[in-house]
């Protein structure tokens, strides 16, 4: 229907030019305020049509207008350009952002960053472009210059602005961080005890599942949930995928699994990507799999969604343990031969640009173990603890009920 409403808009805008000269920007934008009111009608798909059209459109006029332009036009220009930029740069923009920002709740570390890179020149250049014609007609003294007025107004401030934006936006505190979110396809109860556990060390995680329930109940654990498919057109709008730096496919599905994998290993190249086994016999058909690498399979060969599955139905729990000189990676081993090694994480906040978190997850064939300083995420089968039977006072074992 995307295609029915730009014809529409065209028709629009021709038959309203026809009546009445250059009235079709007003009938077409008429006809958008319409459409946007309409509450029976899905315009997401419009919109993004809109928004691709719009790049395609204002890239061609770009060039369209710079080729009218040449070299020698531009040295007409006198050094009174340059009182011109200041006004437009540090009087006209930031005062045009100070009123379109009244009333809003927009901080004001933002409203800076709006004053100094803000787009600006495509409508300037497309109506000078066509001003200046009819000025040059009239014989109105200077008016070849608007264009190239206009153009140097636009290469110098793009020029500028892109050296130095991101350190203004870093000087303010307003430039987002590095993708520092841990995606996981899936928000079972495996995939809710694994996010639990990475939240608790402060590792941000984002979770998602078609199935509202789980969903429901990963919002009433407090981690984030998509409620829908990741790999939709619906997720690349209300997704946070520029804050995502890897992918943890944890569904008991392992087709749900390979298509993520598959998925966001082109968008995240695949030594970001990791996907979990839904069960030890599906181990050698996942290893042979082209979009399975052995090097994704997370947690080794002991992990298994099952395996973890009855783990955590019987009590187990997903804690952090620091590696230290006394306490090697050996001597873990030793303790805690029953647990599943699920991470390895370095650094103590990952909210923090000079000392992030650095998660590595137990794949199978990991090379490099943990180190001291380092801390091992696991899940820890349920304690046991010891318990005396009122009946003949004899002591029995007995898991603990958590």
């Amino acid at each position: 229907h995307k295609f029915g409403i730009l014809a529409l808009v065209l028709i629009s805008f021709t038959v309203s030019n026809h009546l009445s000269h250059e009235s079709g920007l007003l009938a077409v934008t008429v006809f958008g305020i319409w459409l946007a009111n309409q509450d029976d009608l899905e315009i997401d798909s419009v919109l993004e049509f809109k928004e691709d059209l719009s790049m395609i459109l204002i890239s061609t006029l770009f060039i369209l207008l710079a080729a009218r332009l040449q070299l020698s036009d531009l040295m007409m220009l006198d050094s009174d350009i340059f009182i011109f930029l200041a006004v437009v740069l540090f009087i006209a923009r930031p005062l045009c952002i100070a009123i379109s920002t009244f009333g809003t709740d927009l901080p004001i570390r933002s409203r800076l960053v709006l004053a100094w890179i803000a787009p600006r020149g495509i409508v300037a250049a497309a109506v000078g472009s066509v001003f200046a014609l009819s000025m040059i007609e009239a014989e109105i003294a200077d008016a070849e210059k608007i264009v190239p007025l206009i153009f140097t107004v636009i290469i110098i401030t793009v020029v500028l602005q892109s050296l130095t934006a991101t350190p203004l936006a870093k000087l303010l505190g307003v430039r987002q961080p590095a993708p520092n979110t841990i995606l996981i396809i899936g928000a079972n109860h495996v995939a809710r005890a694994i996010g639990r556990g990475l939240k608790e060390q402060n590792v941000q995680v984002h979770l998602s599942d078609p199935a509202w329930e789980n969903c429901k109940m990963a919002r009433m654990d407090g981690l984030p949930c998509y409620y829908g498919n990741p790999q939709s057109e619906h997720a690349e709008r209300y997704l946070p995928l520029t804050t995502v730096r890897s992918v943890m496919a944890l569904s008991p599905n392992r087709h749900h699994n390979a298509l993520g994998v598959q998925y966001f290993s082109h968008l995240l190249k695949e030594k970001n990507v990791f996907s979990l086994r839904s069960s030890n016999s599906q181990a050698r058909a996942n290893k042979d799999s082209a979009m399975f690498l052995s090097r994704q399979i997370l947690f080794g060969d002991s992990g298994s969604y099952a395996r973890l599955s009855s783990l955590i139905a019987k009590g187990g729990k997903v804690s952090a343990t620091r590696i230290s000189e006394e306490f090697s990676w050996e001597k873990y081993q030793e303790v805690n031969n029953e647990a599943i090694p699920l991470f390895i994480l370095q650094g103590e906040k990952d909210n923090d640009e000079d000392s992030p978190v650095k998660l590595r997850p137990f794949t199978i064939n990991m090379e490099k173990p943990p180190q001291e300083g380092e801390r091992i995420i696991a899940l820890q089968p349920p304690k046991i603890s010891v318990l005396k039977d009122p009946s003949n006072g004899k002591s029995k074992n007995a898991k603990e009920d958590k």
